[in-house]
């Protein structure tokens, strides 16, 4: 789907996400311990510098401007930071160990991105004013705060 320019960035994120959410949910279903051996390597290298900056990035700016522009965005924003809750916990739980965690972080990671992409990012095009868009650029290129 075409973005506007603002989001264009974070859809590609999304993109790579659910790439590799597919591939949590494929190597949890092989039981081949070395493939979720080396997924659970590689969510330890991209999380904290890239899965983990996109949600921030977000509860910085996208949530922080959604306060005041209706219900719908309000109830979907919370939801959403929740969910980056849930995915930092499964994070943590693969990390110490807990394979089993890899089908949970692959299923929450797959449908959360959708679910920017199909009804957050529309509620955004619509709502955002083009300074309160622009906010979504100028977060893109902070450093990232401490989770």
């Amino acid at each position: 789907m075409k973005r506007i320019h603002e989001l264009e960035a974070l859809s590609r994120e999304h993109s790579e996400a659910m790439a590799l959410a597919d591939r949590c949910r494929q190597a949890a279903d092989s039981g081949s311990a070395d493939e979720q051996q080396s997924l659970k390597l590689e969510i330890g290298e991209l999380f904290d510098s890239e899965l983990d900056r996109h949600f921030q990035m977000e509860e910085c700016t996208i949530f922080h401007v959604a306060n005041g522009k209706g219900e719908e965005i309000a109830t979907l924003c919370a939801r959403l930071k929740d969910e980056h809750r849930q995915l930092r916990q499964l994070y943590a739980r693969l990390q110490g160990g807990d394979l089993t965690a890899l089908r949970g972080f692959g299923t929450l990671l797959h449908d959360h991105a959708l679910i920017e992409e199909e009804r957050l990012f529309p509620l955004v095009e619509a709502l955002f004013s083009p300074q309160e868009k622009a906010i979504i650029i100028g977060g893109m290129t902070a450093p990232p705060r401490n989770a």
